[in-house]
């Protein structure tokens, strides 16, 4: 089983043993390529033994001299984070994030991108990703050591593109996703024509908890661009059939 192009990408590691531990790590579950975005130190002894049976990847490890230049023929790229965001790119486990790499991993390379030991991926390198992960742990640790991170991401790809090699492939289409301001004027309108129907009262917590929701679970579908017209189509016939609202009427 050929690897896809998935990139393991180490900002700002500060320990040189961290890089020889995440390139073992990887080449376990069969991945070799290594970026690493301004490494303290590299090369260093420490990180040779650290990386026993895959000095091979250390070696051909990439140095770059920020994220943005590890990252910039990559397709899609997902950050981990154990922090909770209520704003920013949509975040998944790390188990779904490894199912979406490998999928976009048919389009062009990929990269799963860890941050510094001490302080993770700050909010400039976030803004490079399109998603961020969090690896499941106990409620009394969340933060993991920066290889181990490594280790548990390699096993979730490793389980992905074994899955993945035994589905069909998908069909060919020349309909693309749709972008997320779509997906949000859609909801906007969906809620709109709700209102119509006096169906809830306007401002209630719950309800816009519901439409937060909503939106969350359309961004993460990834509609296509035919889907969402069809998804126009059914509020179009509420609004003409239900509500009684005109075209014109709408907000």
């Amino acid at each position: 089983m050929h690897s896809p192009p998935v990139r393991i990408v180490l900002c700002r590691p500060s320990h040189p043993g961290n890089i020889g531990a995440a390139a073992r790590a990887m080449k376990v579950m069969g991945l070799t390529d290594l970026a690493l975005a301004a490494p303290a130190q590299h090369p260093s002894e420490e990180a040779t033994i650290r990386a026993s049976g895959a000095v091979d990847v250390l070696e051909r490890a990439r140095v770059h001299r920020d994220l943005a230049s590890a990252i910039d023929d990559c397709v899609w790229v997902v950050g981990l984070s154990a922090r909770n965001r209520h704003e920013g790119p949509p975040s998944m486990d790390i188990a779904d994030a490894a199912r979406e790499a490998v999928r976009h991993a048919a389009s062009g390379p990929v990269a799963v991108v860890f941050g510094n030991e001490r302080t993770g991926l700050n909010n400039d390198e976030l803004t490079h990703c399109h998603a961020t992960a969090w690896i499941p742990t106990g409620p009394e640790l969340s933060s993991l050591n920066l290889a181990a991170a490594v280790q548990v991401a390699s096993y979730e790809l490793l389980r992905a593109r074994q899955e993945a090699s035994g589905a069909p492939e998908p069909a060919s289409t020349d309909d693309p996703p749709e972008s997320r301001g779509a997906i949000d004027a859609y909801v906007d309108r969906l809620w709109s024509t709700l209102a119509g129907l006096q169906a809830f009262r306007e401002g209630d917590p719950k309800i816009e908890h519901m439409r937060a929701r909503v939106r969350r679970m359309l961004a993460r579908a990834q509609p296509t661009k035919a889907e969402l017209r069809a998804a126009h189509g059914l509020v179009r016939w509420i609004e003409r059939a239900v509500v009684g609202i005109r075209p014109r009427d709408r907000r």
